[in-house]
């Protein structure tokens, strides 16, 4: 059996091994905090964002996967909504200044994050701070979470600040996920819509011109797993009623999910799947395994080529043979005859039309061959006119004399 098909055998062996391995393992449950509205985790956004045509019954909803720019710098619309929910948003100051004109004109941008880029925090003169930091640590470190979701309560648990929409229980999840919050605020422009148990603000919403902007640092608050957590439903709902009814239009941000801002390689839809990335891999070393085994593979043995024969002698030999041998003397003579007038005119430059003495003194000059040999070329050539057929040993006369005259010439 040859090498090759050991390794045929060898890698579909493995990659039915694999394939039986994942199919019966365990699922494991996610835990990655990737807020994007397509993913149905517990920290995907998927239950929320599926809700917002019963929020908004009469508004557009659109996905969008571009930064925030892109949109409001082309759009001169009022009554939107932009929404964003992501584990942090950076923008630059021409992105800043699109914002605030977009809410200027009238919309509403609501963004859900635990981290804002200097730019941001100053332009809307807040500071959001965190207590712990140890859940991103292990998520970072690919660690299983759930074992942090075994506590009985949280420490840290979030409520509206009107005492009209306020609850008498606390929302919460587990281990201290929701302890991010305002450290400072512009109180003259600025209205504390959420709190958390110790009285620190997490909800706020900041006037801008005929438009207002929203900023709550609990992006948890709006993932399937604190949804689905007890009533905590209500505490969505109440946030929710804050945004404008009328709106037209809605637009939520993917761009600044998963942190994925500005990613544009392929590969990072197969690296972000386990299962994905092993497949790649797999694939990528089977073929690094496949190109060092064929390093050495034998080569078939080049045949030597031999070099083209120049087989214009032969055929000459056989043409001047046949005229020979059916005794085409005459025929021969005066192809011979008219090779050597067409090197006269065309190597030494004298016309043929008239072969009379002064053809041959001047012939003779240019050539250096001797004039008897050419007077006796010229007296053939008058013979073979003349007559209807030469004889063999005439032919060969002819033959000499002009091999002569080559050999004479310069």
């Amino acid at each position: 059996m040859k090498w090759t098909q050991w390794y045929i055998i060898i890698m579909v062996t493995l990659v039915t091994l694999y394939l039986i391995g994942e199919y019966n393992r365990p699922r494991t449950i996610d835990w990655s905090r990737t807020y994007k509205s397509q993913h149905k985790i517990p920290f995907g956004t998927y239950i929320y964002n599926a809700e917002l045509k019963n929020y908004f019954p009469s508004a557009k909803i659109t996905q969008l996967q571009s930064p925030l720019y892109n949109h409001m710098n082309n759009s001169v619309a009022a009554n939107e909504i932009y929404m964003v929910v992501a584990q942090s948003i950076g923008a630059v100051d021409a992105e800043v200044d699109e914002l605030i004109k977009y809410v200027e004109r009238g919309n509403t941008v609501f963004l859900a994050t635990e981290w804002l880029n200097d730019g941001l925090e100053d332009s809307f003169k807040v500071e959001i701070s965190r207590y712990t930091d140890f859940f991103l640590d292990d998520e970072e470190n690919n660690t299983d979470t759930s074992s942090h979701f075994d506590t009985e309560s949280d420490s840290i648990v979030i409520n509206l600040a009107n005492p009209v929409l306020q609850s008498k229980n606390y929302y919460g999840l587990r281990s201290g996920l929701l302890d991010a919050h305002f450290a400072a605020v512009d109180t003259g422009n600025t209205t504390i819509l959420g709190v958390n148990n110790l009285g620190q603000p997490n909800f706020i919403r900041i006037k801008k011109g005929k438009g207002y902007l929203f900023l709550h640092c609990l992006p948890q608050a709006f993932t399937n797993y604190f949804i689905l957590k007890e009533n905590n439903i209500d505490y969505v709902n109440k946030i929710t009623s804050y945004l404008p009814k009328e709106a037209t239009s809605i637009y939520w941000s993917n761009y600044y999910t998963s942190n994925t801002q500005g990613s544009t390689t392929p590969l990072h839809v197969i690296f972000s799947k386990t299962n994905l990335k092993w497949a790649y891999f797999i694939a990528l070393w089977s073929m690094v395994l496949y190109v060092l085994f064929n390093i050495k593979r034998r080569q078939r043995i080049i045949p030597v080529m031999q070099p083209p024969r120049n087989d214009s002698k032969e055929f000459v030999e056989t043409v001047s043979r046949v005229y020979f041998n059916q005794k085409h003397h005459l025929n021969i003579a005066q192809k011979k005859i008219n090779f050597w007038l067409d090197t006269v005119r065309t190597r030494f430059g004298i016309t043929t039309k008239t072969l009379n003495e002064e053809f041959v003194v001047a012939l003779a000059n240019r050539s250096g061959a001797e004039a008897d040999t050419i007077k006796n070329i010229i007296g053939w050539i008058v013979v073979c006119n003349a007559r209807p057929n030469i004889t063999a040993n005439e032919l060969l006369a002819i033959n000499k004399l002009i091999d002569t005259f080559y050999k004479q010439a310069k």
